[in-house]
C-alpha cells in the first residue's frame, strides 16, 4: 500500500477528489517525460507530462464526467 501511494500519489502527482483528477507531478529532476493512459470512474485520460522551461511547473485538474481527455503538463 506504502509503495503504491508514494508512486501515484507524491511522484506522479495523481489524486482524487470528488469528482476532479488533480494532476501535479514531482518527479527526479533526470526525467524528461512521460505518458500515462488511466481510466478513472469510466473517463478515459491520456497524460503526456514534460519537463518545463526554466523549472515551470503546473498543476491541472481533469473532470471525471465518462468523457475522453487529452492531457498535456509540464513539471
Amino acid at each position: 500500500g506504502w509503495y503504491y501511494t508514494t508512486v501515484v500519489e507524491h511522484l506522479l502527482g495523481i489524486k482524487i477528489r470528488g469528482d476532479k483528477l488533480i494532476l501535479s507531478p514531482r518527479v527526479p529532476s533526470s526525467w524528461d517525460k512521460f505518458e500515462l493512459d488511466l481510466n478513472i470512474s469510466n473517463t478515459p485520460i491520456h497524460v503526456v507530462a514534460e519537463k518545463g522551461i526554466n523549472g515551470e511547473k503546473e498543476q491541472t485538474e481533469v473532470s471525471l464526467d465518462g468523457r475522453q481527455h487529452e492531457v498535456s503538463i509540464y513539471f
